[in-house]
């Protein structure tokens, strides 16, 4: 739309602009490639193979969404962040302790923020040990 905008001006803040590339195709394409991996890497009782092919997954879906989200928080690769490289590390983990739901965090961690967390009115993570006295408070 602002492209047809574009072309049509004659005068004016849009005349001589370049046109705009709409990036949208190539975010949703991310988060299929994203959402693709994540369902792989749930399937339970993989063969080496499948995990041969989980693992060139990985490393597709992470250089992925480096290509199509060049910037972290303002800054030419700053994607270093744990979580986008732990995909790297799934299938480490697949071998080392089995099918993901064997060692899911999600039911704990939510756990902790019921009883300790909220009860406390703690959520930045680094008053560990002003949350626990006001949870026994």
């Amino acid at each position: 739309m602002i492209n047809s905008e574009i072309r049509a001006a004659k005068k004016g803040n849009l005349q001589g602009k370049p046109l705009i590339d709409d990036p949208m195709e190539s975010i949703v394409e991310a988060h299929v490639s994203m959402l693709e991996w994540h369902m792989q890497s749930r399937k339970f009782g993989m063969t080496a193979v499948q995990l041969e092919l989980l693992q060139q997954k990985s490393i597709e879906v992470l250089e992925s969404f480096k290509s199509t989200f060049p910037e972290k928080n303002g800054v030419a690769n700053g994607w270093k962040f744990e979580k986008a490289h732990s995909i790297l590390h799934k299938v480490r983990e697949l071998i080392l302790f089995g099918w993901s739901e064997n060692f899911s965090t999600q039911g704990p961690e939510h756990c902790h923020i019921d009883f300790v967390k909220k009860i406390a009115h703690c959520t930045n993570n680094k008053e560990v040990f002003l949350t626990i006295l006001r949870h026994h408070q």
